[in-house]
């Protein structure tokens, strides 16, 4: 991306990046989360999708959404003698997706899109863990945004 976007996580935050989609956060922030959880009574995930394609290379797309996952893991060794056991489990406690953005093509077809900026805001539901890692990273909870577009290859 070319012009300067504020307010951007840093490039270590992103599992997967791309210079041409990115998110930054909500207003004078350094955070996606607005309000206080526990505490204020509409806490929610905000900010804005960017996206930025070359007029000769547009994103051919019919679909635009995120998805807020919550995901807990726990793993750990014991060793009995000359055996070692490891323990392990996964789950994936909050799978919210939001559409932002569908094609409005009657047929369903896709659409060029060069540039395009999408607020967006997703309510947290009541009672959500915190993120945390513990011993090291034998248990752990944590969190993704996750930007999903259904588009043809370029």
């Amino acid at each position: 991306m070319k012009e300067l976007i504020e307010n951007v996580p840093s490039k270590l935050d992103y599992k997967k990046r791309s210079e041409k989609v990115c998110f930054s956060y909500p207003g004078n922030q350094n955070h996606f989360q607005t309000g206080y959880y526990g505490i204020d009574a509409d806490v929610s995930i905000a900010g804005t999708l960017h996206i930025k394609f070359s007029s000769s290379k547009p994103l051919l797309a019919t679909k635009i959404e995120l998805i807020l996952k919550g995901y807990e893991k726990v793993e750990w060794v014991e060793t009995y003698g000359k055996t070692t056991i490891t323990y392990s489990a996964n789950d994936v406690f909050l799978n919210q997706p939001l559409q932002l953005w569908k094609t409005s093509d009657p047929n369903g077809d896709y659409e060029k899109i060069q540039i395009m900026d999408i607020p967006f805001e997703i309510k947290l539901p009541e009672n959500l863990p915190p993120s945390i890692k513990i011993d090291q990273g034998e248990g752990k909870i944590n969190y993704k945004l996750i930007a999903n577009i259904s588009r043809k290859g370029n």
